[in-house]
This record gives C-alpha cells, structure tokens and sequence, in this order.
C-alpha cells in the first residue's frame, strides 16, 4: 500500500506532535485503518481523506478536542 507522499508527511507530522507514549500506538493503529479504508474504496493509495477519517475512527473520544486542533495545524482538516 503507497501513501499519497503529502499525507505521509502529514501523518508523520501528526503522530509527532502526539503524547510521547501514545505515539507509537496510535501510529499502528491509524495507519492500519488508513490503508484499509484506502482498500475499500478499491485503490492502493491512502489519501488525505482517509487518513483525516481514520484518526477520527481510531484515536478515543477523550483527546477527540485535541486531535481536531491537530488535524487542523498539519492541514488534515
């Protein structure tokens, strides 16, 4: 599975700026839900849009405020 290379950057952008011991979780998580949402809309490239869409599924409701701040300061919003 490729990465449009903006949303990789952005990606790596966003799990960056994560609590430090969340971010390798989240990183997992969020990237397998990225690519399988890539797959169900019958590509093999994630995009923008399912990227922004598997971090609002994947990340708890808890920091939701705060990944929504996030998505809009790596301009995944």
């Amino acid at each position: 599975m490729r990465w449009e290379e903006k949303v990789e950057e952005q990606f790596k952008l966003l799990i960056s700026k994560l609590p430090f011991f969340h971010r390798h979780i989240a990183e997992e998580v969020v990237a397998r839900k990225a690519r399988e949402l890539a797959a169900q809309r019958g590509t093999d490239t994630v995009s923008k849009e399912d990227l922004k869409c598997a971090f609002l599924s994947e990340v708890p409701e808890v920091f939701r405020n705060y990944l929504v701040d996030l998505l809009k300061e790596t301009e995944l919003d």
